[in-house]
């Protein structure tokens, strides 16, 4: 398994199961961020529920998608 594909599965996996040191929404924005270049769609799908979401999160959130291609 490519390093790359490490990091993908293992950002799934802290979205699925979040820990205290990784938050769901911290592991999204990471894999979104990592998708960006190649799978655009997918970056969308990831950011869309945490654009709403008051604070830090959302800010980030509205920031990543603002550096996605667009369509």
């Amino acid at each position: 398994m490519a390093a790359s594909d490490l990091g993908e599965k293992t950002l799934r996996e802290l979205i699925a199961k979040p820990t205290i040191f990784v938050s769901k929404e911290q592991a999204a924005i990471t894999l979104a961020r990592y998708l960006m270049p190649t799978k655009p769609a997918e970056a969308r799908k990831l950011l869309d529920p945490l654009l709403k979401v008051p604070g830090v999160v959302g800010q980030t959130a509205i920031q990543a998608y603002g550096e996605i291609a667009p369509r």
